[in-house]
């Protein structure tokens, strides 16, 4: 008999995806086999530039190599640069894509950018969120994108933990994202080493599961007061943090409860509010001694019913966006344009000018077996987002309003109950009008420096549904705007 997950797990876009018994995650499964056979028949990809490397006395086993990407690969007019880190004691690999401000990069600070999974590509949000441009699907061509990140920051895009996009490794010793958050250290230390050209001023973003990736990088990043460059800020999109809060949202979503009418009938909302106190019983054993044999447990069946809507073939539920239908027999996460993004990274010519050393690798089921084998997906990130508030760090979470995967209603149930100095203040504001160019596009509460923000008319992937206003977010964000109104009060 197959065994029972719940959670989130994502497809190739870097989306978590529920993964439930013997379903399969939606990815591309053909890809990897073909990029596979490209490399072997290339050997492995030749750089278009011997790369440089950068080696540092606080990390005497690792280096960091870069190379500057060929201006006719098309994706900006800026200098980009990719390479990987690699971990000579462990033989581990982490690719890297930077993509340098389209503004000042002298002065604009750096945005890492981490996709969710656990084990999905950071490419994703390059090629298809808020990278500097799309793949289009009919000629696998950049489409020049207005609204990426770097038009007022230089981005850098990492593919971790190993096994996750253009990442290798002759082993993989990570399985939790406590211990892939150091990797990211000191990927970060000789980033900066590398690059004395950008501020060493960083603020450290993504999706999904980054939801548990960014607390454990952020509160790594401030348990080193040796460390070489400035956390200025983290930023979290539609993330999984705390599932006890986050599930109890699931029905209300399922039900009518979010803002969007009811995707479910009066027996299945009923059977959901049944199944939600006994799954809450298990995530509250893993949550009160936080040890892989009491949460791996909450991945199981119990807790799997909460998600069982999406498996229904009649409603067609897309996870990410409620509003939109997702037929099951799609290979592509429900997005069909996403197809063109994948068949790009497979080009021999894109391989070889990025300097690849691997297949890619849209999303590892290697990385996700070994994070659901500790029960990570279930471990209470927020306390970490409590040690950053504590810290004085601002965090931003941000939720498109019809995702259901990880929904806003969680995201607001989950920032509400956050335990911080701040807590009676921020849960006592209330949601007010948030807007672009005049125009309402969503809602936002604030104080001291936690702010969430919720925006419509997009779903789980908001730099790609709703591009202008994410950029509007972002750029405000980065600006000190740490209450997301143009001003400060």
């Amino acid at each position: 008999m197959a065994v029972t997950h719940f959670t989130p797990l994502n497809s190739i876009q870097g989306f978590i995806y529920p993964r439930f018994g013997s379903l399969k995650t939606a990815r591309f499964a053909s890809f990897a086999m073909k990029t596979a056979a490209i490399l072997s028949c290339l050997g492995l990809v030749v750089a278009s530039a011997i790369p440089d490397f950068t080696t540092s006395s606080q990390f005497p086993t690792k280096r960091l190599s870069a190379r500057s990407v060929p201006g006719d690969l098309g994706l900006d007019d800026v200098q980009q640069y990719t390479g990987y880190l690699t971990a000579n004691e462990t033989g581990e690999h982490f690719f890297y894509w930077t993509v340098e401000s389209r503004n000042d990069p002298s002065k604009d600070p750096v945005i890492l950018w981490l996709q969710g999974g656990p084990g999905c590509s950071s490419m994703t949000g390059l090629l298809y969120e808020n990278g500097p441009s799309f793949i289009d699907n009919a000629t696998l061509t950049p489409i020049h994108n207005p609204h990426s990140w770097n038009n007022n920051a230089t981005v850098v895009y990492l593919d971790q933990p190993v096994d996750s996009g253009f990442s290798w490794g002759q082993t993989n010793n990570t399985d939790t994202s406590a211990k892939g958050a150091k990797e990211v250290y000191a990927f970060l230390e000789l980033f900066f080493q590398r690059f004395p050209q950008y501020p060493k001023t960083l603020h450290v973003a993504g999706e999904s599961y980054a939801g548990h990736y960014i607390p454990s990088v952020g509160a790594e990043i401030l348990r080193h007061p040796e460390r070489s460059f400035d956390l200025k800020s983290v930023v979290i999109g539609n993330g999984l943090v705390d599932v006890l809060q986050q599930y109890k949202e699931y029905q209300p979503m399922f039900c009518g409860g979010g803002g969007v009418p009811a995707v479910v009938g009066p027996e299945v909302c009923d059977h959901l509010d049944d199944t939600l106190a006994a799954c809450n019983k298990l995530v509250e054993t893993c949550y009160n001694n936080v040890t892989s044999a009491n949460c791996v447990p909450v991945g199981g069946e119990l807790c799997s019913n909460l998600t069982l809507p999406f498996y229904n073939e009649t409603l067609n539920i897309n996870p990410y966006d409620i509003t939109k239908k997702c037929e099951p027999a799609l290979d592509n996460g429900c997005y069909n344009e996403s197809d063109g993004m994948t068949r790009w990274l497979e080009l021999p010519r894109v391989l070889t000018a990025i300097g690849a050393e691997h297949a890619w690798n849209g999303c590892s089921d290697n990385v996700s077996d070994l994070f659901y084998s500790t029960g990570d997906p279930f471990r209470p990130a927020q306390r970490d987002v409590t040690f950053m508030l504590q810290h004085g760090l601002p965090v931003l979470i941000y939720a498109g309003a019809h995702d259901i995967i990880c929904n806003w209603l969680g995201q607001r149930a989950w920032t509400d109950a956050l335990p911080w100095h701040g807590h009676f203040k921020f849960r006592l504001k209330k949601l007010r009008p948030w807007h672009v160019d005049g125009k309402v596009a969503g809602a936002v509460k604030s104080h001291a420096g936690f702010t969430f923000l919720r925006i419509e008319d997009a779903g789980h992937m908001v730099p790609h549904d709703q591009p202008k206003p994410a950029l509007e977010m972002i750029n405000r964000w980065i600006s000190g705007d740490y209450w997301l109104v143009g001003e400060k009060h």
